[in-house]
């Protein structure tokens, strides 16, 4: 069958419909107009082994539908116009080995949907553009093997929905837009293995949602906008291999949410806007393996909230923006193995709060923003192995409150500003290492205190500022084993008052300044075992009093000043082991007075003011073993009067002034 072949017009009314074998052998092609209009449809096969391709245009109005078998082995390719108007739909299998390639017209307006399996070997790659008006959907296959790539245009108006799987294995790469208004969504699975790479557009508008598993292998990368508007949400798996990374673009309004695993093991990283605005919230996986990074931007509207595990493991790191607006809150975990460490901001407007793991073991450490406006609070573990340690601002306006664990290994240190303006209050745990030490700031308005634990093993010591405006008070725990010693400034305005137990081994000492001004007074425990000593300075206006426990084992000694303006007044018991001695100034204008035991075991001596302006009286002991001798001056200006023993073992004499005025 050499020459043209263009002769065969198929125009059947009844049952049987049109079946038709073709062959073309030579330049012509194979050239065909089909149309049944009942039962059998269109049943075609048809080969053309030169210059002018298959082309074909096919209409089957009723049940049979069109079924084409179509091979180019030459130029022309395959060119198909298919419309099925009834339960057949359109089933198709074409293959093109040069350079026409395939390109193919669908339309099925009704229960068959439209079936392709294409194939192109050469320049032309596939272009199809397909259309489901009911039941079946679009079913596609295509597969590329040269420089035009697979270029698709799928729309399904009902419950199939779209299901494309692609290939392309050259330049062209995959070029996809799906849109299904019904219950099936869209279904991809996309792999370019060239420059080209996957891009995909999908919308889903009903319960489906958008399935999605994209593999890039070189340059390209992924690059992908889905949108689902009800219950499906979009599920994508997306790989890239290499420069082009993984673009995503990602929105569900209904329940399904946004569920996301992306993985990118060359420059372009992951970079990915999320955002659904119902139940399902967003799940999402990312990995980068080398220097671009994961950069996300996540918003829920709704229950589901943002749920984030990243990992990047060289240098752009974890560039992460959350934000939940209900119920899921923002759960995320977040591990940089190189330069560009973790960077977070994440918000949640409602109940699940902020729950955020973090581990950077390179130099861009953490830095972390944190905001809960309800119940949840924040959560926070965050781990620095390297050089930029860790840099949290966390605030929690309700219930939840701050929960802080973070641990910097190396010279960052920790720095952590909390704010809580509800019940939760701020728990915290602050570990440093090395040479930044922990700064931290935590501030609580309502009910629930302020706990924090801190150490640092090296120069940066610890240094907190603390203030509560409300009942839990202020717990602190700090430990400092080298020169930045513990310097710490807190305050209390209601019923928990101040409770701090501070350690230095090392030069810094322990630097305090305390201030209560409600029920629960001031409660330290201060220890300094090198040469900065102890420096407080304690003031409570309410019950609770000072109550202070002060030990210097070195030379700074113990420098206090206590203030006490209700009933308890001040108790304290301070001891110096060597040169700086004890040195005191205490205060009280209420009933508890002053009650304190002194001792100083070298030079310093111990020097002491005591003043009671109220019914309580001053009770002191004092000793001194060694040179400084002991130096009080005693006031009491109401019921209680003043009881004083002093002991100096060695040089510096007793020196007493006592004036009890009632």
């Amino acid at each position: 069958m050499n020459g043209l072949v263009n002769s065969v017009r198929g125009l059947y009314n009844n049952e049987g419909g049109v079946h038709v074998v073709r062959t073309s052998d030579n330049e012509g092609g194979v050239h065909s107009v089909c149309t049944s209009d009942n039962e059998g449809g269109v049943h075609v096969v048809r080969t053309s082994d030169n210059e002018g391709g298959v082309h074909s245009v096919c209409t089957s109005n009723t049940e049979g539908g069109v079924h084409v078998v179509r091979t180019s082995d030459n130029e022309g390719g395959v060119h198909v116009v298919r419309t099925s108007d009834n339960e057949g739909g359109v089933h198709v299998v074409c293959t093109s080995d040069n350079e026409g390639g395939v390109h193919v017209v669908r339309t099925s307006d009704n229960e068959g949907g439209v079936h392709v399996v294409c194939t192109s070997n050469n320049e032309g790659g596939v272009h199809v553009v397909c259309t489901s008006d009911n039941e079946g959907g679009v079913h596609v296959v295509c597969t590329s093997d040269n420089e035009g790539g697979v270029h698709v245009v799928c729309t399904s108006d009902n419950e199939g929905g779209v299901h494309v799987v692609c290939t392309s294995d050259n330049e062209g790469g995959v070029h996809v837009v799906c849109t299904s208004d019904n219950e099936g969504g869209v279904h991809v699975v996309c792999t370019s293995d060239n420059e080209g790479g996957v891009h995909v557009v999908c919308t889903s508008d009903n319960e489906g949602g958008v399935h999605v598993v994209c593999t890039s292998d070189i340059e390209g990368g992924v690059h992908v906008v889905c949108t689902s508007d009800n219950e499906g949400g979009v599920h994508v798996v997306r790989t890239s291999d290499n420069e082009g990374g993984v673009h995503v673009v990602c929105t569900s309004d209904n329940e399904g949410g946004v569920h996301v695993v992306c993985t990118s093991d060359n420059e372009g990283g992951v970079h990915v806007v999320r955002t659904s605005d119902n139940e399902g919230g967003i799940r999402a996986v990312c990995t980068s393996n080398t220097e671009g990074g994961v950069h996300i931007a996540c918003t829920s509207d709704n229950e589901g909230g943002v749920h984030v595990v990243c990992t990047s493991d060289n240098e752009g790191g974890i560039h992460a923006v959350c934000t939940s607006n209900t119920e899921g809150g923002v759960h995320v975990v977040c591990t940089s193995d190189n330069e560009g460490g973790v960077h977070v901001v994440c918000t949640s407007d409602n109940e699940g709060g902020v729950h955020v793991v973090c581990t950077s073991d390179n130099e861009g450490g953490i830095h972390a923003v944190c905001t809960s406006n309800t119940e949840g609070g924040v959560h926070v573990v965050c781990t620095s192995d390297n050089e930029g340690g860790v840099h949290v601002v966390c605030t929690s306006d309700n219930e939840g409150g701050i929960h802080a664990v973070c641990t910097s290994n190396t010279e960052g240190g920790v720095h952590v500003v909390c704010t809580s303006d509800n019940e939760g209050g701020v728990h915290s745990v602050c570990t440093s290492d090395n040479e930044g030490g922990v700064h931290s700031v935590c501030t609580s308005d309502n009910e629930c205190d302020v706990h924090v634990v801190c150490t640092s093993d090296n120069e940066g010591g610890v240094h907190v500022v603390c203030t509560l405006d409300n009942g839990g008070g202020v717990h602190v725990v700090c430990t400092s084993d080298n020169e930045g010693g513990v310097l710490v400034v807190c305050k209390s305005d209601n019923e928990g008052g101040v409770h701090a137990v501070c350690t230095s081994d090392n030069e810094g000492g322990v630097l305090v300044v305390c201030t209560s001004d409600n029920e629960g007074g001031i409660h330290a425990v201060c220890t300094s075992d090198n040469e900065g000593g102890v420096h407080v300075v304690c003031t409570s206006d309410n019950e609770g009093g000072v109550h202070a426990v002060c030990t210097s084992d070195n030379e700074g000694g113990v420098h206090v000043v206590r203030t006490s303006d209700n009933e308890v007044g001040i108790h304290a018991v301070c001891t110096s082991n060597t040169e700086g001695g004890v040195h005191v100034v205490c205060t009280s204008d209420n009933e508890g007075g002053v009650h304190s035991v002194c001792t100083s075991d070298n030079e310093g001596g111990v020097h002491s003011v005591c003043t009671s302006d109220n019914e309580c009286d001053i009770h002191v002991v004092s000793t001194s073993d060694n040179e400084g001798d002991v130096h009080v001056v005693c006031t009491s200006d109401s019921g209680g009067g003043v009881h004083v023993v002093c002991t100096s073992d060695n040089e510096g004499d007793v020196l007493v002034v006592c004036s009890p005025d009632n």
